[in-house]
C-alpha cells in the first residue's frame, strides 16, 4: 500500500505489525522521483515547487495554442499551457488553529500538525521539553502523539481529544487479525470488504452490495460483521483496565457502539 509497483520499497527496519514510521515513505518517494526519467527530465525536475498559481483559464480557442485547452498562470505571470489539468489542492491545504481564551499569553511553543514535520526534531529532542499537549482526535493528532510517545527523553504527552471520544480508535486499530493480512487496517482496504460498506463506489461487486444494504438479511449479516469488529477492538485494547483508568488511557475509548 506505500509502494508504486514499478519500484518495490525496501522493507523498513522499524516496524509495529507491519506499520513504519513516515520517514521510511518520504525516503523512498524522494528516491522515486529523482530515479524516474522521461524524455531527459525526472519526476522532480518536472515539479515546479514554492511556485504560486495566480489563474486559470479555460481557452476559447484552443487550435491556437497548440491544443491546449488551459492555460495557468503562475509566479508574476509567467504561462503554462496544458490540454489536461487536475485540481489537487484539496480542502484542508489551511491549517486551522482553533481560538482558545488565554492562548495569547502562553509562553511556549504553538504549532500545527502541518509545521510538525519540520519542527519536530528540534521539538523532541529538546530535553527542556518536558510537557506536550496535543489537540484534536483525527489521524494527524494520532501521527503526533506517536511521534511524541516514542521521543527519545521522557515526558509527560497530554492528548485532548471531544468529550464523545470519537476519533483515535480508527487509527490505533488491532494489530493482528486471523486471517492473511498483516494486522486489520490491511485487512479493511481491499474490494471484497468494500462491499459492506453503504457507498457508490465498488461496482465491481454490485450484486453482493445490493444484497447487503438492501435487504433486511443483509443489513442484519453486515451489523453482525461491524458489532464483531467493533467488540474485537474494545476486547483488544481494554481500555477500562485499571492501570488504564489511572493514566487517562480508558478516555480514549470511544463511546459509539
Amino acid at each position: 500500500m506505500a509502494e508504486f509497483s514499478d519500484r518495490p520499497m525496501t522493507t523498513p527496519p522499524e516496524q509495529y505489525y507491519g506499520f513504519f514510521p513516515g520517514k521510511y515513505t518520504t525516503s523512498y518517494l524522494e528516491s522515486y522521483v529523482d530515479n524516474h526519467t522521461y524524455s531527459g527530465q525526472t519526476i522532480r525536475d518536472r515539479i515546479l515547487f514554492n511556485s504560486c498559481v495566480e489563474s486559470i483559464t479555460k481557452m476559447q480557442s484552443p487550435e491556437t495554442a497548440g491544443g491546449a485547452q488551459w492555460e495557468i498562470i503562475y509566479d508574476d505571470n509567467r504561462k503554462i499551457h496544458t490540454r489536461k489539468l487536475i485540481d489537487a489542492t484539496g480542502m484542508t491545504s489551511q491549517p486551522h488553529i482553533p481560538t482558545i481564551p488565554g492562548s495569547s499569553g502562553f509562553r511556549g511553543i504553538t504549532l500545527h500538525h502541518k509545521s510538525f514535520g519540520h519542527s519536530q526534531a528540534l521539538l523532541l529532542k529538546d530535553p527542556s521539553v518536558q510537557n506536550i499537549c496535543i489537540i484534536g482526535g483525527a489521524k494527524s493528532a494520532a501521527d503526533v502523539a506517536y511521534a511524541c510517545a516514542k521521543a527519545p527523553f521522557e515526558r509527560k504527552i497530554h492528548w485532548i481529544i471531544r468529550e464523545d471520544g470519537n476519533g483515535p480508535s480508527a487509527f490505533f486499530a488491532a494489530p493482528a487479525m486471523t486471517s492473511q493480512y498483516a494486522n486489520s487496517n490491511e485487512g479493511f482496504y481491499n474490494r471484497f470488504l468494500a462491499s459492506f460498506l453503504p457507498n457508490r463506489f465498488g461496482n465491481k461487486w454490485g450484486w453482493l452490495k445490493w444484497l447487503l444494504q438492501r435487504t433486511f438479511l443483509g443489513r442484519w449479516y453486515a451489523k453482525r460483521l461491524w458489532d464483531g469488529f467493533d467488540e474485537g477492538l474494545r476486547e483488544f485494547h481494554d481500555y477500562q483496565r485499571e492501570e488504564g483508568k489511572a493514566t487517562g488511557f480508558a478516555n480514549l475509548e470511544y463511546n459509539t457502539p
